[in-house]
């Protein structure tokens, strides 16, 4: 063995929430070149669950996310994993509970500095008429380093970026005594504001400062020197995502990026490439957020040869750490090009889209090697990353666009599958599917849940069958009703529907019937809570829709008769648990039990 295959193990162990893989493909004959259709059995739902938490484990954690949670204050994870996690007795929920934890606190975090950084009552003219000579000539010199350290850390808790520019300051100033201040005169003579809040913090006046400043900065510290003889001003700042913790690192680390964007974009690429490589998930996220940076401050503003190029520049070094990962199996930089997707999806979902799905590829040489000594080919890290990326850029808008792309992956392998009878392909495209299978169940699940998560089937939150969605659905919503279940009832949203059936058969098929369930059950409890005036429609329609689930069951049992067998158990199993939900809310008018009855009546599966 290598040395470079002995560092990725140690950098990957196993994942404890794995389950069992199926090695029946490995007891086949492999003198034999085509495998019997005998063997392959019922491998076509063997799809192991990666996640072990339930559909109402994972809204809890959500809901108990949602309660702690304030836009721009970033949620604390410490505490949901205490509660959630004292009363779990196996490790295997433990580490799934940390998975998705770590999943969802990155889509939300990022989703919300990108679109809620930035207070209520900003001053769109509050903006000094020259940054040169506001910078040098209005300001005294701790000022002029509490400029650059909101540049960059804006948003940050008032006291993290004080501290902060008081390090600097010290650091710059060979550890000069600073005089106390006017907190209120600082804020007029910088153009900052704090936001009130639990957790105070600092933003511009005018969110076009930010971009601004740093360009100035990109400019101007190329004079400037470090703390350290022969250190550049831009060393120390490149010191920043390393040294600080949480949103700070992050904050830093994509202001950096939108500085070297502008001074020096091959160093960039060095500095990305650099923190790509390591072993630790920080320093992935951290590289993402780095790329993520460059790209928002210099693209989405405008739109230039020179921003295009960069562009180009960033999907090609993402497609080189998608093939470092697949031709020499080096996760760590597949895991940074799976969160950096996440974080550029907001701007370019379908290239981001495009180029999880190619993450998803499981390196020939893991498959055979791995197999054999019955490890995962797949390491957990880059599924959850890639997972958190999926749920990232439905957070930002564009759920449209990742349903599309679950939906199209899912019906591809379980609808229109056809397994090889080649030995030599058979273990590759094996595991190749129940790989992106689990990928795609973990980020279909973790998506509902977080719609979910705002709703209350107690409470009577209105929902209208004349309405579409916009063009960019808000997750969770806002009015706090179920944003999938909300395109399900919607008259004209019919893809929409189509893609949550699909999703829907696939996991029932594929083995997930109980979270598949869980989720129809929830939906159907907000449908019997609706009391205005389009009830009766919106059950009607609920019906309608959980009817035509089953009869896409039996379509694709019909159109794989090599399969019939294995999607008849799937149709049954949907069909019992329709009749389990009879014996619930006895004869009452308005009762799971009846909403069951009508679907079962209607069924002619």
């Amino acid at each position: 063995m290598r040395e470079d295959e002995t560092e990725e193990q140690e950098a990957f162990s196993d994942d404890p929430a794995q389950g069992t893989q199926d090695t029946e493909d490995t007891n086949a004959s492999v003198q034999a070149e085509h495998i019997d259709t005998s063997v392959l059995g019922t491998n076509y739902g063997s799809v192991v669950n990666n996640n072990g938490l339930s559909l109402n484990d994972t809204i809890k954690v959500f809901q108990m996310m949602m309660l702690n949670y304030h836009p721009g204050h970033p949620f604390d994870p410490s505490a949901l994993s205490q509660a959630f996690t004292t009363n779990q007795t196996y490790e295997r929920k433990k580490y799934a509970a940390a998975m998705a934890e770590q999943e969802f606190q990155d889509g939300i975090f990022e989703n919300e500095i990108s679109i809620k950084d930035a207070p209520g009552a900003a001053d769109p003219n509050a903006m000094p008429a020259d940054i040169d000579d506001w910078y040098y000539d209005s300001l005294d010199e701790y000022e002029r380093y509490y400029v650059i350290t909101v540049a960059m850390l804006q948003g940050s808790p008032a006291s993290e970026i004080t501290k902060k520019a008081r390090e600097l300051y010290h650091s710059m100033s060979n550890g000069e005594v600073l005089s106390a201040r006017s907190a209120s005169r600082l804020r007029k003579r910088t153009y900052t504001l704090v936001q009130e809040g639990g957790d105070p913090r600092i933003f511009w006046q005018n969110p076009e400062l930010g971009p601004r400043i740093l360009h100035f900065i990109a400019e101007e510290s190329v004079e400037w020197p470090g703390s350290q003889p022969g250190q550049s001003f831009i060393d120390m700042l490149q010191s920043w995502p390393e040294g600080l913790n949480g949103e700070n690192s992050r904050r830093s680390a994509r202001a950096l990026g939108s500085i070297l964007a502008y001074q020096n974009i091959n160093q960039l690429w060095r500095v990305a490439n650099t923190w790509a490589d390591r072993k630790t998930a920080r320093d992935w996220r951290t590289a993402a957020s780095l790329l993520a940076g460059a790209y928002e401050t210099n693209v989405s503003k405008t739109q230039s040869k020179n921003t295009d190029a960069l562009v180009d520049s960033l999907l090609r070094l993402l497609s080189q750490w998608t093939e470092r990962w697949i031709q020499s199996t080096n996760p760590r930089v597949g895991c940074a090009a799976a969160y950096t997707y996440g974080l550029i999806g907001r701007h370019l979902p379908l290239k981001a889209l495009q180029g999880l799905e190619q993450l998803q590829n499981i390196p020939q040489r893991n498959v055979t090697h791995r197999a054999i000594n019955n490890v995962d080919a797949f390491p957990s890290e880059l599924a959850s990353a890639i997972v958190s990326a999926y749920v990232t850029i439905s957070l930002a808008g564009h759920i449209r666009s990742v349903l599309d792309a679950l939906a199209t992956q899912a019906e591809q392998l379980t609808h229109h599958h056809q397994p090889s009878t080649k030995i030599s392909s058979y273990l590759q495209e094996k595991r190749q599917r129940e790989v992106v299978l689990n990928i795609i169940f973990d980020a279909f699940f973790l998506i509902a849940a977080s719609s979910l998560s705002t709703s209350n089937p107690t409470i009577n939150i209105p929902y209208n069958i004349h309405q579409s969605l916009p063009e960019q659905p808000t997750l969770p919503d806002r009015n706090k009703q179920d944003t999938l279940l909300s395109g399900i009832l919607a008259i004209n949203e019919n893809q929409w529907r189509q893609n949550l059936s699909i999703l829907l058969c696939a996991a029932i098929i594929e083995g997930k019937s109980k979270p598949a369930i869980d989720l129809l059950h929830q939906w159907a409890s907000i449908i019997l809570s609706q009391s205005n005036d389009q009830s009766e429609e919106l059950y009607t329609h609920f019906v309608e829709f959980m009817v035509n689930l089953g009869k896409m069951l039996q379509c694709w049992q019909h159109d794989q008769p090599d399969k019939s067998g294995h999607y008849a158990l799937a149709l049954q199993a949907y069909e019992n648990r329709l009749t389990s939900w009879l014996q619930e809310g006895g004869g009452q008018s308005k009762s799971i039990g009846m909403l069951a009855r009508h679907i079962l009546q209607q069924a002619d599966w």
